[in-house]
């Protein structure tokens, strides 16, 4: 049996979403611990690299994500 990713790359399908005045543009997804790592932006600077879990993203994003 072919064994399935632990991380799944998402920077082609360019998904993000705009919380608090920052925009987070999502970049991996790692299966084992269904984390989330993003790109934070203020406007259109770089602020950081940071990491959430998959379930404090928006839903509109999970149902687009959780097939993949």
């Amino acid at each position: 049996m072919a064994k399935t990713k632990k991380i799944v790359d998402l920077k082609p399908y360019n998904f993000s979403y705009d919380e608090n005045g920052l925009t987070y543009k999502l970049l991996t997804l790692k299966r084992d611990k269904m984390n989330i790592e993003m790109a934070v932006f203020q406007g259109e600077k770089f602020l950081k690299n940071d990491f959430k879990p998959f379930a404090q993203i928006p839903k509109s994003l999970k149902s687009k994500i959780n097939p993949l």
